[in-house]
């Protein structure tokens, strides 16, 4: 029942993201609602590079002034058919048990030595197409490319899916993976519109957490 309310809930999620068209909401609230996270989250780092990790240890997005990128244990989706070895590279990296998407922020030089909500906010300025809000579900996200993200409510208070990371399941489908029996992840076909504003459904994994 419990998998069937998290399908229920997020299928209408990761619709575009998209700022409003009314007012700069993202200018305006990401980074506060950001910043909310980072007071209850599992938060580490420094040094300019930070991670935000799941209550269960299983994911982890990481963050700089310069780049973002998740990392989550392999194991689930090596037991679905994985074949480390078909990643695409050099988007996708494994190593140490873990699947990385976007290595460049974890294997390249020192970022600038900010604390985090000042990385997010610069991170943010320097590269602003990346963060979006959807408005169905009171989220913001940071894309990740291909369409792999990681998302936030605007207001904990007002939404049980607190954080979300967000897998395209392509790059594991075409790895060898059964999308439907990757553990602890949920698949979903989710609304979304194409680059002619029509309306669409794709394949996501998804794993929530209410952190609040």
């Amino acid at each position: 029942m419990k998998r069937f309310l998290i399908l229920t809930v997020l299928i209408v999620c990761l619709g575009a993201l998209s700022a409003c068209s009314s007012i700069d909401i993202v200018g305006e609230k990401s980074a506060a609602s950001f910043g909310e996270v980072l007071k209850i989250a599992k938060v580490s780092g420094g040094d300019g590079a930070w991670t935000i990790t799941a209550p269960d240890d299983s994911a982890a997005f990481n963050f700089s002034n310069r780049n973002m990128g998740i990392v989550f244990d392999a194991k689930p989706f090596i037991n679905a058919g994985l074949d480390t070895s078909k990643l695409p590279t050099p988007d996708y990296l494994y190593m140490d048990d873990k699947i990385y998407i976007d290595p460049e922020m974890y294997l390249s030089s020192m970022p600038e030595q900010y604390e985090a909500q000042q990385a997010f906010e610069a991170f943010k300025e320097a590269q602003r197409s990346r963060i979006g809000y959807h408005h169905e579900l009171d989220h913001f996200g940071a894309s990740l490319g291909g369409g792999n993200m990681f998302e936030w409510a605007k207001d904990m208070s007002k939404n049980d899916k607190d954080i979300v990371f967000v897998l395209d399941p392509k790059a594991f489908t075409d790895a060898g993976v059964d999308a439907t029996k990757v553990e602890g992840w949920v698949f979903a076909k989710v609304d979304t519109k194409d680059a002619s504003g029509k309306s669409i459904q794709v394949d996501k994994l998804l794993k929530p957490f209410d952190i609040g």
